[in-house]
Order: structure tokens, then C-alpha cells, then sequence
């Protein structure tokens, strides 16, 4: 091939790429660029099941602490502070753009979710978690364990 046919290629696909990509940006149709954090939110999974981030009206309330009753009798309040600790308390943690392991942790540290924040932050980092971490709602317990707050928090 002579100089002035290799150019000419050149020149027939640089242009073509360039009427290619105006006419994508021009016609683009709706979804064709790909999906938003809001249009992510409401696609289902890959099994058909709608996102699990958002607790059901359900779940929710079978969650809350459950407060003793002050009419009882002191035999029933002798085993009341066992129940007491058995109880989960439960926190929404909201995770928005921007948001660390650390600061995470912090929060539920507060919140009382987690016990320990330095461990917390060490098994996300230990697990490669820390940059999966999704901006969402999620609904979290003081019964759950690292791995299931990990895994709420990275689906």
C-alpha cells in the first residue's frame, strides 16, 4: 500500500467514527447511556426479586425495640433485664456519595450496631469491601453480624 492509500484509511475511519459519535449523541435514545443511581434503585436482581435495601413496612416494625411493660410484677421484672439485652435495637443508616469505611463505622459505633469500629474497618479492608460499599438505606440491628452488616451494606 502506498503512503496516500494508508492516509486515506486513516482518514475514512476517523471519520466514520466521527459521524458515528454525532449521531449517538444526537439520537440517543432513554437508557442508551446506561442507568443512574435512581433508575439502579428500582431495577430488580438477576433472580427477579425487588431491592433489598429499602426494609419492607413489615420488617420494619417487627424490628423496633420493644419496651417492658411497668404494670408487671417484680418476679417477671427479675428476668426482664436478660430480655433487655436480648433485644436488638435497630438503626436506618443512610450512606451517601462520598462516605468512608470510617465514617460508616462511626456511625454505627454511635448507633451501638457495632461494638467496635477498629474491627469493623479491618474486616472491610481485610475482605476488599471498601470500595463495593453502595449509596442507599439500609435498615441494620445490633444482633447482626460484621459479615451480614458487610454484606447489606456492599449489595
Amino acid at each position: 500500500m502506498s503512503r496516500i492509500a494508508l492516509r486515506a484509511f486513516a482518514a475514512g475511519i476517523i471519520f466514520a467514527c466521527a459521524v458515528l459519535s454525532g449521531a449517538y449523541y444526537l439520537f440517543d435514545q432513554k437508557g442508551a447511556r446506561g442507568t443512574g443511581i435512581q433508575e439502579t434503585t428500582k431495577l430488580p436482581d438477576k433472580n427477579g426479586n425487588a431491592e433489598m435495601r429499602k426494609p419492607d413496612k413489615k420488617q420494619a416494625s417487627s424490628i423496633k425495640p420493644v419496651s417492658p411493660d411497668k404494670g408487671n410484677d417484680t418476679k417477671k421484672q427479675a428476668h426482664d433485664p436478660i430480655q433487655e439485652k436480648s433485644s436488638p435495637s435497630s438503626y436506618t443508616l443512610k450512606i451517601k456519595s462520598g462516605m468512608t469505611t470510617e465514617d460508616i463505622s462511626n456511625l454505627l459505633a454511635a448507633n451501638k450496631i457495632i461494638k467496635d469500629k477498629k474491627q469493623f474497618e479491618d474486616y472491610m479492608e481485610k475482605n476488599h469491601l471498601s470500595g463495593r460499599i453502595q449509596i442507599g438505606t439500609y435498615v441494620l440491628t445490633s444482633v447482626m453480624q460484621l459479615s451480614q452488616i458487610a454484606k447489606t451494606i456492599t449489595n
